[in-house]
């Protein structure tokens, strides 16, 4: 059953190379799973993978170019690191590191010198909307799966340390999320990216998507100097 308008079902946070960690809101950082159908794959060259090792065990996600050697992901995916290891779909490797860390919301921008993969565009100004999402799991090639908009929800959760309130502008979708999906961008059926995964719910089969309204500035004022890159998360 699915939630009110603009509420969220219990969720819970996921994390590649760590433990399943329930909060006291019970919410998770994310992953996503597949659909059986067969959907565009347009975009998944601009999608890349991303390790961080800073934090013991070494945690991996997903993301995708938005600017010029500019690549968008889940906060929680990086924090504690300065240097990241970068995946492109062609299979080259690169270091990036983070030029904005948000902790409140969970995204983060990635500076990754040398990478050539084209930026997706980004949708604005719309109703959010949701047809595929691009992963890149590790040892795998890039893929797309497709998904389903539910509904668009205002996560009142806290920051992703539990020390402080924030409200989240989201939306949610049907698909069972994985480890190391988070920072997987959402699309549009014109390849726009809505948003990024960052959750997923415990009750149901479906993983929440912070709207790209909430992060879309940092994309053309991004810096290129290393961002504070926020504390290891403690499980």
């Amino acid at each position: 059953m699915s939630p009110p308008r603009g509420e969220a079902p219990p969720s819970s946070l996921l994390r590649s190379g760590s433990a399943l960690v329930f909060l006291a809101f019970l919410m998770v950082l994310a992953g996503c799973g597949r659909s059986l159908s067969e959907p565009d794959r347009s975009g998944l060259e601009s999608t890349v993978h991303i390790r961080s090792e800073a934090c013991p065990p070494p945690h991996e996600g997903t993301g995708a170019t938005v600017g010029p050697e500019l690549v968008v992901t889940a906060a929680h995916t990086v924090v504690g690191a300065e240097r990241l290891t970068v995946t492109s779909a062609k299979g080259d490797t690169f270091t990036g590191f983070p030029v904005v860390v948000d902790t409140d919301l969970d995204y983060a921008m990635v500076r990754v010198p040398g990478l050539d993969a084209e930026p997706l565009p980004l949708a604005t100004g719309s109703r959010p909307a949701a047809e595929r999402v691009l992963l890149f799991r590790t040892g795998r090639r890039p893929e797309a799966a497709s998904v389903e908009f539910l509904m668009p929800v205002v996560m009142a959760t806290t920051d992703i340390y539990r020390e402080g309130e924030v409200n989240r502008q989201a939306f949610e979708i049907t698909f069972a999320a994985q480890p190391g999906d988070s920072g997987a961008v959402v699309l549009d059926g014109e390849g726009r990216v809505t948003g990024i995964v960052i959750s997923v719910s415990v009750e149901e089969p479906v993983t929440f998507v912070l709207d790209v309204s909430e992060w879309a500035q940092s994309v053309g004022g991004a810096p290129d100097e290393v961002a504070p890159p926020g504390r290891c998360m403690t499980p």
